[in-house]
This record gives structure tokens, C-alpha cells and sequence, in this order.
């Protein structure tokens, strides 16, 4: 007897990680900053690049990248269907 091991596939990992950074992203645009720089592990890195940057700089320095892996992942992982 052979068990198919859906989640093993490379396709099931791009498409989860492209979903996940996705919506990162976009909390990263929504979420007020005021709570993202209050948490506790953010700590002084934070507090340092929003006051060099701005609140709309801070937001899209951590969203781009985000949504540009997300975009990378989503044409890893819907790109290869026919």
C-alpha cells in the first residue's frame, strides 16, 4: 500500500508561502504602526527605521519585498498547471 504525499509536493509550498506573504504584506499596509512598533520584539530596529524612513517608508520597506516573494511563489506554484 503506497500513501500519496500531497504535502511533500514543491507546488503545495509555493502556493502556501505565496498566500502567507501575501497577507503580510497587506497587514504590513493596514496594521496601524503604532501597534507594529509596540510589540515586544521589535524593539529598537524598528523605532530606527521608522523615524529614518517615515511611516509610509517603514511600510513599504517590509511590504515590497513581501508581496514581490509572494508574487515570485504564486508564479512558482500556479505558473506549471496547463
Amino acid at each position: 500500500m503506497t500513501q500519496d504525499h500531497i504535502h511533500d509536493d514543491p507546488i503545495v509550498v509555493f502556493r502556501a508561502s505565496a498566500i502567507l506573504l501575501a497577507v503580510f504584506a497587506l497587514a504590513v499596509l493596514i496594521v496601524p504602526l503604532d501597534w507594529i512598533l509596540g510589540g515586544a520584539k521589535s524593539g529598537s530596529f524598528m523605532m530606527a527605521v521608522a523615524r529614518e524612513f517615515g511611516e509610509w517608508g517603514t511600510r513599504l520597506l517590509f511590504a515590497v519585498p513581501c508581496a514581490l516573494l509572494a508574487a515570485w511563489a504564486g508564479r512558482l506554484g500556479w505558473g506549471h498547471e496547463s
